[in-house]
């Protein structure tokens, strides 16, 4: 984990460079039963409007780049409403300051959040968001467990910060940590406020945590260490679908079989429990391979293929392979329409209708109007901060005098439809995709290497600028009148 946030939190602030969602139906009106009705989406909303909230949002564990979610006064956005038909998972965190939140919401959830500012050290605070999920099973202790032993962490200064907010090499305490987990989960327990299933899970969670930070310090320090002194057995196949126990099992198989070695890669660590005798189970044994898998689909790309032929020969049964293959088999379609458009000057697929246009139809389309050109990602949060702004534009101006044309550059078109909506722009007429992006006329003709990037043509289909202020700058808005 300490490797997967800082990737995530890093890449999307920098990386451009790259209310009810359930019905209930009233029953004063009716004489039949009450019906409730789960639409397919979520719904999340700030309860303070003074405070922002930026975090990252995953629909499935394929995203190599998350959704981004923001809110606050800069964007005049305190709510949304994100198309699901399964589970969403919201995703944050500082981890050189050992802060970290997560949640899974489900399709028809609600969800409100309230910050709370925690002093971490005398110079740095931090907000961190507590969640109420409306008409749900689980507890305000449960969803916000990861927030209540923060604070009891720093009460007991179980982190050992330094002053300016750094964490301390050896001024974190592993033991106390789990000391604290461990009791917080007790008297909560005790005062009924969280379930025996939460209790439990919550409580291997800590000690599969604790185990691993004990295995990374013998590692680095070289050390010996037995295993048996943890609480956590290696052959729990009922546990074989939980991601924090599988982590711990490949902190383990590092340990054993490839101890004072740095940066193993999944490719080989996969090769080693495919072939070699260990200590798993063969049912862990196979969910450990389609978990080293996923790694390699990440970050050793070009071994993914024939590290998937090596699952599917061993997976007889199909227990991990078929949601592989339908990756596989979505990706091929996705690169079948970008074949499709390849040679044909700047096809762009709109959102509405199935008829592909040029770049300069779409101009022709709305001559006699300024118009604003759009290059973004569904990954670009530059971009989607200014969406807000584009609206207001068009709101002062008159869609009349003022176009707008948006082009998403998403390599997955399913990525780019759920932005479209979650902006509230998927029924406009001028929201293209483009699939052959990197090897059209249009990317080499305005140098495009870069998003937000922001055409505007005049209303005889002129270029104005190649690389226009972004929308929240009044000097558009000026730019713009001056035009019209």
């Amino acid at each position: 984990m300490r490797k997967l946030l800082p990737f995530l939190l890093l890449s999307c602030l920098f990386g451009c460079h790259s209310e009810p969602s359930v019905e209930i139906e009233d029953t004063s009106t009716l004489e039949t039963s009450t019906k409730t009705m789960v639409r397919d989406e979520v719904h999340i909303s700030m309860l303070d409007t003074t405070q922002a909230l930026f975090t990252n949002l995953f629909h499935d564990e394929f995203q190599d780049k998350p959704d981004m979610l923001f809110f606050g006064p800069e964007q005049e956005r305190w709510s949304i409403t994100v198309p699901s038909q399964d589970s969403i998972r919201i995703l944050g965190g500082d981890p050189m300051i050992s802060f970290f939140y997560e949640i899974t919401l489900h399709r028809g959830d609600s969800l409100r959040i309230a910050i709370d500012t925690l002093q971490v050290t005398a110079d740095k605070t931090l907000q961190y968001p507590m969640f109420e999920l409306l008409h749900a099973s689980k507890s305000w202790a449960e969803l916000n467990f990861n927030y209540l032993l923060y604070k009891k962490n720093l009460s007991t200064d179980a982190y050992g910060f330094q002053a300016k907010g750094q964490r301390l090499g050896l001024g974190r305490d592993s033991d106390l940590i789990l000391a604290n987990g461990l009791f917080l989960l007790d008297s909560l327990a005790g005062q009924g406020q969280v379930s025996r299933s939460f209790y439990n899970k919550r409580s291997r969670k800590l000690q599969l945590d604790h185990a691993r930070e004990k295995i990374y310090a013998a590692q680095n320090q070289q050390a010996e260490l037995s295993l048996e002194d943890f609480s956590v057995n290696l052959n729990e196949d009922a546990w074989a679908s939980d991601k924090d126990y599988l982590t711990y099992l490949r902190t383990v198989v590092l340990f054993k079989y490839f101890r004072g070695e740095r940066r193993v890669k999944n490719a080989r660590q996969f090769d080693w429990v495919a072939d070699q005798a260990s200590f798993l189970t063969p049912k862990l044994r196979l969910a450990l391979l389609d978990s080293y898998l996923k790694s390699i689909y990440f970050v050793e790309k070009s071994q993914f293929k024939s590290y998937l032929e090596k699952l599917q020969a061993i997976d007889s049964n199909k227990i991990y392979t078929p949601k592989w293959e339908s990756l596989v088999a979505e990706k091929a379609a996705t690169q079948e329409l970008a074949k499709v458009s390849r040679g044909q000057e700047d096809r762009m697929q709109p959102l509405l209708g199935d008829e592909a246009r040029t770049f300069a139809e779409a101009l022709a389309a709305e001559k006699g109007k300024v118009i604003l050109v759009d290059f973004w990602a569904s990954w670009c949060v530059p971009c989607r901060k200014e969406m807000p702004a584009v609206q207001t534009l068009q709101e002062k101006l008159g869609k009349n005098n003022l176009a707008v044309v948006r082009i998403s550059i998403d390599k997955k078109l399913e990525a780019w439809k759920r932005a479209a909506k979650m902006e509230g722009i998927e029924q406009e007429e001028h929201n293209y995709i483009i699939t052959n992006w990197e090897s059209s006329e249009l990317y080499q003709r305005y140098q495009i290497k870069t998003i937000p990037r922001y055409l505007l043509f005049d209303s005889e289909g002129h270029l104005l600028e190649d690389d226009a202020p972004r929308p929240s700058d009044t000097e558009l808005l000026d730019l713009i009148r001056r035009h019209i």
